[in-house]
């Protein structure tokens, strides 16, 4: 298993040599391989501008062959559980490789006819597409056991009292070639592709819903931009039909915003209700079929809190996480299609804050659950 490991690293760490040090010779016109250039870049004898050098690449790449070489001598050492605790740091490196390959590339588009230069396109993707691939090998290797479970009984030292203490009817089953084991649990997959096919029967009501949601969002997203306008009239002195026109077109916006959110809400809302009463009938239809042996042993409570509450509750997740997925996700193409409309620039700059902001977020929840954890 160490051997195997090792050979996985020395191919990475090859590999991401490599490509980044090869990018260097395309830092000009063409697919014409500098060298030059790329002798000057790897031997740090050219002189450094922020907007043009690519130094820092070969500076990440340097920090992701540190972490490899010290993974390898922790295997080599036998102690592969401490490569496990370089999962965060590493994370953090792919993070932080992320975010400054964007920076640096907006540097590079400050000089046009760089974003015509192979080697910057290759360099920034590599970097990232290289710290993606070290987080993932992490994880999938060595972050994860081989095993998800534990053995919690000793088969072979509680068998003989198990024996002792089987009843006549589980031994007569064991004869028989029956057992009385509970029925392995299904799939979590499978009973959320059934939950699904509960909305797929009122996809009318769900698609008038989304029809209505790409209106919302559409008209939504114009709103910023329009609020922007009339702020702009105003302090700039537009004049006095341009600022009308402006607040003419922003209460459109908000009106039809309104109007078709209010749409969009009646239709999921209606649909939610006739999933719940497609549910509690198939339910109810399912209790009536049973047998008489099975009301002996069921609660009648806990027959009505399936009846009532649970139901309730299923049909109102899957409703509503469908719900917030279109809108959500309807909103995030248009944002992203407008920005970039806008300013291709500014709209990097929300993709280079976005992974610190997740990143932060998953340790302090992860801490924020060992303290609790701790205190009770």
């Amino acid at each position: 298993m160490g051997r195997w490991l090792n050979t996985c690293l020395y191919l990475y760490m090859i590999l991401d040599v490599a490509v980044t040090n090869v990018a260097f010779g395309y830092f000009a016109r063409g697919w014409t391989f500098d060298e030059d250039k790329f002798l000057s870049t790897i031997s740090f004898s050219a002189p450094y501008y922020f907007t043009s050098s690519p130094y820092e690449f070969q500076i990440l790449s340097f920090i992701r062959q540190a972490f490899c070489a010290i993974a390898v001598i922790l295997i080599v050492l036998d102690k592969t559980d401490k490569v496990k605790a370089l999962f965060n740091p590493i994370t953090f490196n792919a993070v932080f490789t992320y975010s400054f390959s964007l920076t640096k590339f907006l540097a590079f588009s400050e000089i046009e006819e760089q974003l015509k230069y192979p080697g910057v396109w290759i360099s920034v993707a590599w970097a990232i597409l290289s710290g993606s691939i070290q987080v993932i090998v992490w994880y999938f290797v060595f972050q994860t056991d081989h095993f998800d479970y534990h053995q919690l009984i000793n088969i072979a030292g509680n068998a003989e009292e198990s024996s002792e203490q089987e009843s006549p009817s589980e031994s007569q089953n064991v004869e028989s070639g029956t057992s009385a084991r509970a029925p392995a649990r299904e799939p979590l997959h499978k009973f959320l592709f059934r939950l699904l096919s509960y909305c797929g029967h009122q996809w009318p009501w769900f698609a008038a819903g989304f029809t209505f949601l790409n209106i919302y969002a559409l008209a939504r997203v114009f709103i910023p931009k329009y609020t922007a306008q009339v702020i702009a009239d105003i302090v700039n002195g537009g004049g006095f039909h341009a600022l009308v026109h402006s607040i003419l077109v922003l209460c459109a916006l908000t009106a039809t915003s309104s109007f078709f959110g209010g749409l969009r809400g009646g239709c999921f809302d209606y649909a939610t209700a006739l999933v719940t009463l497609r549910i509690r009938l198939d339910l109810f239809t399912s209790l009536i079929n049973q047998d008489i042996s099975f009301f002996d042993t069921t609660k009648t409570g806990e027959t009505m809190s399936r009846l009532t509450s649970d139901c309730q509750t299923i049909s109102s997740t899957v409703s509503t996480n469908v719900n917030v997925f279109m809108r959500n996700g309807v909103m995030l193409v248009g944002a992203l299609a407008f920005m970039f409309a806008m300013s291709w620039r500014l709209a990097m700059v929300t993709f280079i804050a976005v992974p610190f902001v997740a990143f932060i977020t998953k340790v302090y929840s992860k801490f924020y659950d060992v303290s609790i954890y701790l205190n009770y």
